[in-house]
């Protein structure tokens, strides 16, 4: 943790992390000192966000950097891509992986070592928090293709990327004051704020903005715990994704978050998808991705 950052205030009688002068603005330089995305990652998010967009001038975009030519065969020929067939071409793992999950993978091999060192303010390793971002992002991808056409691909984006903000949290915070305020609030986003009086969601969002990604992308990172009426769909559909990957992974405490059952039924019934079928085709995607499904009694409760 950060000493010079954060100080401590006895508050009715116990000892809780405050943010002292500058804080906020310690972390926003904090933010923007991560490095950018690479030019032709943020180009190829600004395509895919146009349907009017042909696979030639995504697949010449991808072939622009060598690493993402490397991440995108990678990612097609993964298990987790249901690689039956070698792939040797750029185009032909596109088509594979949809442009949606491409711009995905090009996001994520970018930043693959912003959080090798592991989240310690989060007790998070560093596994924990791709594994995590990576189910969501599946989770997302299956919610895209049953809309069919209702909802924004860019979501699958956002979903990979929609806790980057607990990279930068991370170091203000301590695991132990985190995993407390997280038992008190039951619900990430406040837990933070009432520690450091900002949360991963609106710093996510900086990142998201400094890195110049569609505006659709950075909108959903930064509501998808601010589900007050307000936010957009793909922010629904965030929040949505994040709770099911969570709960199939037996994560519980996230799960057990104030009302995310109630809103996770309340975003499939306004993208109409029909609750059981939609966790059995989760759990069956994440399976064939090669996740450990350990799914949370609260899936129950969702398809009651």
């Amino acid at each position: 943790m950060t000493d010079q950052a954060v100080g401590v205030d006895e508050v009715g009688g116990g000892s809780q992390l405050r943010a002292t002068i500058g804080f906020h603005n310690a972390i926003i330089d904090a933010a923007e000192k991560i490095r950018p995305l690479p030019q032709t990652v943020t180009k190829l998010a600004q395509l895919v966000a146009d349907p009017n967009t042909a696979i030639e001038e995504i697949t010449a975009t991808v072939q622009e950097d060598p690493a993402l030519v490397s991440a995108q065969l990678r990612e097609a020929n993964s298990a987790s891509s249901g690689a039956a067939d070698a792939i040797g071409t750029v185009e032909a793992a596109i088509v594979r992986l949809g442009s949606a999950r491409t711009v995905a993978i090009a996001v994520s091999s970018s930043l693959a070592d912003v959080a090798e060192e592991g989240l310690n303010g989060y007790g998070l390793a560093s596994d924990d928090f791709w594994v995590h971002s990576r189910a969501t992002m599946f989770v997302a991808e299956l919610l895209a293709i049953q809309c069919r056409g209702r909802l924004d691909r860019s979501v699958v984006t956002a979903a990979i990327l929609h806790d980057i903000g607990k990279v930068v949290l991370s170091q203000y915070l301590e695991a132990g004051h985190y995993k407390a305020a997280l038992s008190d609030t039951g619900n990430e986003a406040v837990a933070e704020r009432v520690l450091i009086d900002i949360d991963h969601a609106e710093v996510g969002a900086m990142l998201a903005g400094h890195w110049r990604l569609p505006s659709p992308i950075v909108e959903a990172i930064h509501g998808h715990h601010c589900l007050d009426g307000g936010e957009s769909m793909m922010a629904r559909a965030v929040h949505l994704s994040d709770f099911m990957a969570h709960a199939l992974l037996d994560d519980q405490d996230t799960v057990n978050e104030a009302g995310q059952i109630e809103r996770a039924a309340r975003t499939l019934a306004q993208l109409e998808v029909e609750r059981s079928k939609f966790v059995e085709r989760c759990g069956r995607r994440l399976e064939e991705a090669g996740f450990t499904i350990q799914p949370s009694e609260a899936l129950t409760t969702l398809c009651q």
